[in-house]
């Protein structure tokens, strides 16, 4: 039953129609047609049993076709959840799916009726976009932040040009907090996912940085365990996948309000003992932020302390920051803070 094309009945199927104009299709043409998009989104919600069939005839050509040769306006498609509610395919996960582990207990995603996966097989519903581990978005030629990714327009902002293509993971937002370190390792085990985490520009990398959350920090405020360079100042990730995630961790450039403060909250805190080198490196990288336009210094809350050139917590109030180098041997170093 494939009400939106016209196919030749099989008893008059003859190789003479071709010679007449008929042309021949594949499971992947049929599920292709705009026309099916244009059955799903004119089907009448309220009709289960128009829906089951328009599912049936979907599912049996998705059983043929791989999963890339379905156009993902089909995750509209209607199929009963475990409850029997119709509910549209990208919606939906599958029973046992790991994705359901990490997200919050309110999540808007609901389990697909267990009864299709024995009828058509899970590939066939991942492959009109029933779900199991984290979905990615792609998109070519993007042209704004129009895709209904969370907070897709902050990121959009941190872009000089339009990205070419668009590749992101979904439903982040959906994460529990509490559930971080297992959602990253899902996110960092499969092959779909990995070539967004790398991309430190995109916007997956830059979403886990900004509000993924290890051992109560942001992700963005973790350092990679070799970078030593903000070492007494920045914690290391101590994640198993830390290498696969290392686009999402700080770097020696600082390119947001939040780790600006962090960076200085720390220099203050004299509970923390950076050496000599990682204070350097924390001012001249506060300094390049401020000067690149990256930190608006008037927007920046300053703690009450700085850290001195002897390595201490001294009061910001007291401080002096030394623009010659003779007044090093006048000014205390507990008192003097560099400049950069």
């Amino acid at each position: 039953r494939l009400p939106w094309v016209r196919l030749v009945h099989a008893d008059a199927a003859h190789p003479q129609l071709a010679r007449l104009g008929a042309g021949t299709v594949t499971a992947a043409d049929l599920l292709g047609d705009p026309a099916v998009v244009a059955a799903i989104d004119d089907l009448d919600h309220g009709d289960d049993e128009e829906a089951a069939a328009l599912a049936d005839t979907v599912l049996r050509l998705a059983t043929r076709v791989r999963a890339d040769d379905v156009p993902p306006e089909l995750g509209a498609l209607l199929l009963p959840d475990a409850e029997g509610l119709l509910t549209p395919a990208d919606e939906l996960l599958l029973p046992g799916a790991p994705l359901a582990e990490v997200l919050v207990d309110d999540s808007p995603f609901a389990t697909v009726d267990p009864n299709l996966v024995d009828r058509y097989g899970a590939d066939a519903l991942r492959a009109v976009g029933v779900g199991w581990g984290f979905t990615v978005l792609r998109a070519d030629l993007p042209t704004g932040p129009d895709h209904d990714l969370p907070d897709e327009d902050l990121w959009w902002d941190t872009l000089d040009t339009d990205p070419e293509t668009l590749v992101a993971v979904r439903d982040l937002d959906l994460v529990a907090e509490d559930r971080w370190p297992r959602a990253l390792s899902l996110l960092a085990a499969d092959p779909a996912v990995v070539p967004a985490l790398s991309d430190r520009d995109g916007y997956t990398a830059w979403w886990l940085r900004s509000y993924a959350v290890l051992d109560g920090q942001r992700l963005g405020h973790l350092r990679y365990l070799d970078d030593t360079v903000f070492e007494g100042l920045l914690d290391a990730c101590t994640h198993p996948d830390a290498g696969t995630l290392r686009a999402s961790l700080a770097t020696t450039r600082i390119d947001d309000l939040d780790l600006a403060e962090t960076l200085l909250d720390r220099l203050a805190d004299p509970s923390r003992h950076p050496d000599a080198a990682a204070v350097a490196a924390a001012h001249a990288a506060l300094a390049a932020a401020h000067a690149s336009g990256a930190v608006d210094a008037d927007s920046v809350t300053l703690p009450d302390g700085v850290r001195s050139l002897a390595g201490t917590v001294a009061d910001a109030a007291d401080a002096l920051v030394l623009d010659t180098a003779w007044q090093a041997a006048v000014i205390p170093p507990e008192r003097a803070r560099r400049s950069r």
